[in-house]
C-alpha cells in the first residue's frame, strides 16, 4: 500500500517538474523527488528484510521439525537394536549356534552327563531320530535321567520303525551313535545352517512340521570322497526349544544322502 503511494506522489510530482518554469520551484521538487525515492528504498529494503527473517523462521521450523523426526527415528532404530542385542543374549548369553556346537562336542566326547544336565530338559526330554522323516511315535525318546546313562547303557532300542526297508532299527545306543551320531566329526562341519535346511535327497525332510515353532541348527558336510560328487553329504540337525531362558536340546535328528 505505501508503494503504491508513493508512486502515486512520485507520478504527480514528474507531472509538476514537467509543468513548471520555476527553478527554484524545480529543485525543491527534485529534492522532495530523492525523499521520496529514499523513502521508497529504505520501505523496501525493509520489507525484504521482514520477508527474509520470515522465510528464515518457515525454514528453521522445517528443519526442527525434521531434527525432531530424526531423533525419533533413531530412537526407533535403536529400540531396534536393542530388541536384536537382548534375543541374541537370551538363553544365558548364549546364542543357538553356539548351543549346537557345544552339544556337538559333549556328543562327539560322548559326555552325556553333561549333556544331559546343560541341554535336556526334565520335562521335554531328547528324541532321536535317525533319519529326514521325524516320526514322533515311534522315534526313541529318553528323558534326562536316562541320557545321562546312554554312554553305558547296553539295552538294544528299537530307534524308529520308519526306515525304507519297513524294518524297525534296533539296536544299542554305541551301534545307534556310530551310525546317527558320531558318524563324523560334526564340530568341524562344513557348512552351519540356522533354522535352515542343507542337505537334501529322495526322503522327506519333516523337520519344519514336527517342530513347527522350534529353531533348529544343521551341521552340514558338503561331501568327503570327490568321486561322488557331494551324493556322500551327511547332516546333524539339532533341534532346540528355549526353556527359562536356556537353550535345551529336543531332538538330534541325522540326515544324509539315500539313492
Amino acid at each position: 500500500m505505501k508503494k503504491i503511494v508513493f508512486i502515486i506522489s512520485l507520478v504527480l510530482l514528474l507531472t509538476s517538474c514537467s509543468s513548471t518554469s520555476d527553478s527554484g520551484e524545480t529543485e525543491a521538487l527534485k529534492k522532495e523527488l530523492e525523499q521520496i525515492k529514499t523513502s521508497m528504498k529504505e520501505n523496501f529494503e525493509t520489507e525484504s528484510v521482514d520477508d527474509l527473517v520470515t522465510m528464515f523462521n518457515e525454514k528453521n521450523e522445517e528443519l526442527t521439525q525434521l531434527m525432531a523426526e530424526s531423533e525419533e527415528k533413531q530412537k526407533e532404530l535403536q529400540d531396534k537394536i536393542d530388541a536384536m542385542t537382548l534375543e541374541l543374549k537370551s538363553a544365558s548369553g548364549q546364542s543357538l549356534i553356539c548351543a549346537a556346537l557345544d552339544v556337538a562336542e559333549l556328543l562327539k566326547s560322548n559326555d552325556y552327563e553333561t549333556l544331559s544336565s546343560q541341554y535336556i530338559d526334565s520335562t521335554e526330554g531328547l528324541r532321536f531320530s535317525p533319519l529326514p522323516y521325524i516320526d514322533l511315535t515311534s522315534d526313541q525318546h529318553f528323558t534326562a535321567a536316562e541320557v545321562a546313562n546312554l554312554g553305558s547303557d547296553p539295552t538294544v532300542y528299537t530307534w524308529t520303525t520308519s526306515t525304507p526297508s519297513g524294518d524297525p532299527l534296533a539296536e544299542t545306543y554305541a551301534d545307534y551313535a556310530t551310525q546317527y551320531v558320531n558318524d563324523h566329526d560334526y564340530t568341524q562341519a562344513h557348512i552351519i545352517g540356522n533354522s535352515y535346511t542343507i542337505g537334501t535327497g529322495n526322503m522327506i525332510n519333516n523337520i519344519a512340521a514336527a517342530y513347527p515353532s522350534l529353531p533348529f541348527v544343521e551341521l552340514h558336510f558338503t561331501g568327503f570322497d570327490p568321486a561322488y560328487g557331494g551324493m556322500d553329504w551327511a547332516s546333524l540337525r539339532l533341534v532346540f526349544k528355549e526353556i527359562g531362558g536356556e537353550w535345551k536340546l529336543i531332538n538330534i535328528n541325522h540326515a544324509h544322502w539315500t539313492p
